[in-house]
């Protein structure tokens, strides 16, 4: 076991102690993150290795190998580990032009694990299976004006999804000025 000092982006201080599981690294950004697993409980939480300010060398973990293992079949899309062994699913339609082949390049370069397909005339569908579906809507919510369907296996990701959406609409409403009027 290990026993980081961890200081948040909020520069609190945070002590962990846990099992080194593996060593995450985001394709997006470049950052390094280590997933540690509880040494009390099953509970998995990821650190940002530039974030951590200290590590003591602990007592002898018997399961860090199988723990190891374990790890070594995550499939995530970013640092945040739930710890359950089901993954949830994502669907995501996007319309975009002939011209518009930008969109699904970086729909390529980006799908991580999912996949793509083209379902109709400037339509392209995504599918993937994430362990956490929160973790993916930043990059959902970056196709804003090309999203024709969004939809997931968790009820609560999605109604948050839309939310958005729908309070985004309501910010935009409020600032369009009527016809032949001025934005101030």
């Amino acid at each position: 076991y290990v026993t980081v000092v961890n200081f948040s982006h909020t520069k609190q201080l945070r002590s962990f102690t846990g099992a080194p599981l593996r060593i995450l690294v985001s394709r997006q950004n470049g950052r390094r993150y280590v997933l540690l697993r509880g040494i009390h409980e099953s509970q998995v939480s990821s650190f940002r290795l530039d974030y951590i300010r200290q590590v003591k060398l602990g007592a002898p973990c018997p399961e860090l190998g199988e723990w190891q293992r374990d790890a070594a079949a995550i499939q995530a899309w970013g640092p945040t580990y739930t710890g359950g062994s089901s993954l949830e699913t994502v669907r995501l339609v996007l319309e975009a032009g002939a011209d518009e082949v930008f969109i699904l390049t970086r729909l390529q370069r980006e799908r991580r694990h999912g996949q793509v397909r083209q379902i109709g005339p400037g339509r392209y569908e995504y599918r993937a299976e994430v362990p956490a579906v929160r973790e993916i809507l930043g990059w959902v919510k970056s196709f804003i004006g090309r999203i024709v369907v969004f939809e997931s296996s968790d009820e609560r990701a999605t109604a948050m999804f839309y939310a958005d959406l729908h309070r985004l609409q309501e910010l935009y409403a409020s600032t369009t000025p009527a016809c032949g009027g001025e934005m101030r």
